[in-house]
């Protein structure tokens, strides 16, 4: 039986920053995700866990490019732990290797073109834009695409 080690998690971005860009394969964006979960026992029904996600290369220019802070994001990846052992003693770090992401996030907020579309980036195919093509199509109609009839 092989061991599965993956994440998948939703929620909201925070700054991002390319911590090594040189074009390369090696390039690595760094960013903060906000994870709100309902909890009646909290103060205002509302816990708030940050994940830090790392993207590497292509997927991390690209990620860059279709999500900024605030946006709604799902990602899927591993979960890694980072140990080291420094002055103050030993440190343990928490973190999310993204395999393939999507903006859940209207696309007037996150890239300012208008219409309803999701950014997808899968390990396998790249950019997605067959959402797009998909909304074009519903929308030749005239109608809003969010006038679903189920």
């Amino acid at each position: 039986m092989s061991n599965t080690n993956t994440i998948a998690i939703t929620g909201r971005l925070n700054v991002g920053e390319f911590v090594s860009f040189d074009g390369s394969p090696n390039a690595l964006y760094k960013v903060s995700l906000a994870h709100n979960q309902y909890d009646k026992k909290a103060e205002d029904n509302n816990v708030v866990t940050w994940f830090e996600l790392q993207i590497w290369g292509k997927r991390g220019e690209t990620f860059e490019k279709l999500c900024q802070k605030g946006d709604l994001v799902m990602i899927s990846g591993t979960l890694k732990i980072r140990e080291w052992q420094g002055q103050k003693g030993k440190g343990i770090k928490n973190y999310i290797d993204v395999a393939d992401f999507e903006n859940l996030s209207p696309k007037e907020r996150s890239n300012g073109n208008g219409g309803g579309n999701r950014n997808n980036y899968n390990n396998s195919d790249g950019y997605d834009t067959s959402s797009s093509s998909r909304n074009q199509s519903n929308n030749a109609g005239g109608g809003n695409p969010d006038d679903v009839p189920f």
